[in-house]
């Protein structure tokens, strides 16, 4: 650029030179004058050539990318709707993006919803951070009103700042809890308690009395419980216990109605479930001290989980969106690591050769994340506690310690999920040293994980070897 801007100058200067010189050598310096300009000209041209191909190609790739995304998303900026992917227009129920094309995004949101949404795009453009999920009812073309779950993030997209906002239809879970909301509303406390887990708690001598169910659910015989406030106390998780507690002494007191809370509980087995933990007050003294207090525990493991599920799907599609180099493989290995709630792993992929190329590793030294290499393993140095997973495509449980040498790690216990795309391998995690054990549960809930990014983390391998073959 400096080299060209000298040129520029000297072009200025030479006619006056010109000016003073004979014919002859006047003819010279003109010729050469517009040689060069004519070389600036073709310079410029290439260049600007070169770069408008190569957003093109990014663009297209990007595209490509949102196209095989399994969730709804719509790009926005300014309100104005700038691409909508294919699942999007079958979620409207229309055939093309011309109907979208320009269009406002606040003409399909109700009008209750519009400063919040206002203040979370506003909020997403000035710090970059996505916006937590949240909870919408929108219509649809034919004027039908279904409910979603959306986040917004920010990107760059035809080369300005813009928003991309995922969303996911809800409408059957929303129904579902409406109903449910009703029939708490109709239905006093002890029979909607029949189908849960029922405790009374005879609040001076601190007896408590637990169901058949409360014990069962959490694995136990009911001979098996003390009769005392210390079962709870011991079976609830230790950063569950403040907060339950604090709002069981508020009710008490009579500073909230209903003392309500999801904590976690300890099962016999050692692992926890998620419970929804609801009591009321039903007798007081003249004084107003509470005597006896009756409650619920409601199982709620599965919509924790689900819920934990649509978060980690999320951000998952974030990461291959938003990352472009090597540093998104190890933040797709710790959200899953996270939730998960394990101690380290690995995440590789697996090449036409079958070899194993690892990509990210977790627990890491943070000063040479940036600088980490793929470690390649060889088809004949994968360890043998991997061929169940390389060669008959199925995830495994595996509870006796083994080694990796190339990694200079030892799993006491390990889950390894294969990713497929088509029946075909084409990555995997290892993930290790869960405190608990690791659970068919767990296997469950990676491998959906990994049939959902299956086709995301295809097309991202495609795309890095075309980049590879252009450069």
């Amino acid at each position: 650029m400096r080299i060209l801007q000298g040129i520029a100058v000297g072009m200025i200067i030479l006619p006056l030179l010109v000016w003073t010189m004979g014919s002859s050598l006047k003819a010279l310096l003109v010729s050469l004058i517009l040689g060069i300009s004519a070389c600036i000209f073709l310079l410029g041209r290439y260049r600007s050539s070169r770069s408008s191909s190569s957003s093109r190609l990014n663009q297209d790739q990007y595209v490509a990318l949102m196209e095989t995304i399994p969730d709804n998303i719509v790009i926005h900026r300014n309100n104005k709707i700038l691409f909508a992917n294919r699942n999007t227009l079958n979620f409207f129920g229309i055939e093309s993006f011309q109907p979208f094309l320009g269009t406002s995004l606040l003409d399909f949101i109700p009008d209750q919803y519009l400063d919040q949404i206002a203040q979370r795009q506003q909020q997403v453009f000035l710090t970059g951070t996505p916006s937590e999920a949240m909870e919408i009812s929108v219509h649809l073309l034919d004027k039908s009103t279904r409910y979603v779950s959306v986040t917004t993030t920010l990107i760059n997209f035809q080369g300005d700042p813009s928003l991309l906002t995922f969303f996911r239809d809800i409408s059957e879970q929303v129904d579902i809890r409406e109903e449910l909301i009703t029939s708490r509303e109709r239905l006093q406390l002890a029979l909607d308690a029949a189908q849960d887990g029922v405790w009374d708690w005879n609040i001076p001598d601190s007896k408590m009395v637990y169901s058949k169910i409360w014990a069962g659910m959490l694995g136990y015989d009911l001979e098996e419980l003390q009769t005392d406030k210390s079962t709870w106390l011991s079976l609830i998780h230790p950063e569950d216990h403040i907060r339950a507690n604090t709002l069981l002494e508020a009710h008490l007191r009579g500073d909230i109605p209903q003392y309500e809370t999801e904590v976690r509980l300890r099962h016999k087995n050692g692992y926890y479930i998620w419970v929804l933990d609801r009591g009321l007050v039903v007798s007081r003294d003249k004084e107003g001290n509470p005597l006896r207090m009756t409650g619920t525990h409601r199982n709620i493991t599965a919509r924790k989980e689900a819920e934990l599920a649509l978060e980690i799907r999320n951000r998952i599609a974030e990461i291959f969106l938003i990352s472009q180099d090597l540093s998104k493989y190890q933040a797709l290995l710790e959200t899953v690591i996270q939730g998960t709630e394990c101690c380290c792993g690995f995440f590789a992929t697996i090449d036409e050769d079958q070899s194993l190329r690892i990509l990210s590793v977790y627990p890491h030294d943070d000063s040479t994340t940036s600088n980490f290499q793929p470690i390649k393993i060889t088809k004949q140095e994968i360890p043998s506690f991997l061929h169940h997973v390389t060669e008959e495509h199925r995830s495994v449980i595996l509870d006796e310690p083994h080694w990796v040498n190339l990694l200079d790690m030892e799993f006491q216990t390990s889950m390894i999920v294969p990713i497929t795309n088509r029946e075909k391998i084409i990555g995997m995690f290892l993930l290790g040293n869960k405190v608990q054990g690791f659970l068919e549960s767990d296997r469950s809930f990676v491998e959906s994980l990994a049939r959902y990014m299956a086709p995301i983390l295809q097309s991202h391998l495609t795309s890095e070897v075309r980049e590879l073959q252009l450069r």
